[in-house]
């Protein structure tokens, strides 16, 4: 679906169906806080993802140097290390591309550009939509992940509606 279509439903059902509207006020603060949340979002989620990427690799070293010293000892191998699937490296790649969008969007938020603030934002909360969808239908998810995507993004959207109006397309720098 076209983006003008998405924005034009999100602004019926989110801005005026909605049965609360963000006062002016709470609008005005969410704008003017969301380029610095952005940023401090993009910086979490690629330290996240690091130490994602660290830990799992380690806990696979740690049991696989257990077993190795149980195993050089005549006892017997007390845990597998599972290997680093498929979900591993989908959730990894979800979690950088996310952290990478959000500090994407830093300079345009902060400059309240619709095209590389906003909608920047927008497809960070589709791109989490889908994750979560993908995630609940895995043997690793449950309803309470698919619940979870569902209400997390309708959040997001809902604020991303209700400050649409604040973003506006890029300025020309004048010479």
């Amino acid at each position: 679906m076209h983006q003008k279509k998405v924005e034009d439903k999100m602004d019926e059902y989110l801005v005026k169906k909605a049965p609360f509207q963000i006062p002016e006020g709470g609008r005005k603060a969410i704008v003017e806080w969301l380029p610095w949340i952005s940023l401090i979002i993009g910086v979490l989620s690629l330290l996240a993802a690091l130490s994602l990427w660290r830990s799992a690799h380690r806990v696979n070293e740690l049991i696989s140097t257990t077993n190795d010293f149980l195993r050089a000892y005549g006892g017997e191998s007390v845990a597998t290390a599972p290997e680093l699937g498929v979900f591993f490296y989908v959730a990894l790649a979800v979690i950088v591309v996310q952290g990478a969008l959000a500090l994407y969007a830093f300079p345009g938020l902060k400059a309240r550009n619709k095209a590389t603030g906003w909608s920047i934002l927008l497809l960070s909360s589709v791109l989490n939509f889908f994750y979560g969808v993908f995630v609940a239908f895995t043997d690793y998810g449950s309803f309470g992940d698919l619940f979870g995507a569902l209400l997390g993004t309708l959040i997001g959207l809902y604020i991303l509606a209700q400050i649409r109006s604040h973003y506006g397309a890029k300025k020309s720098k004048k010479a």
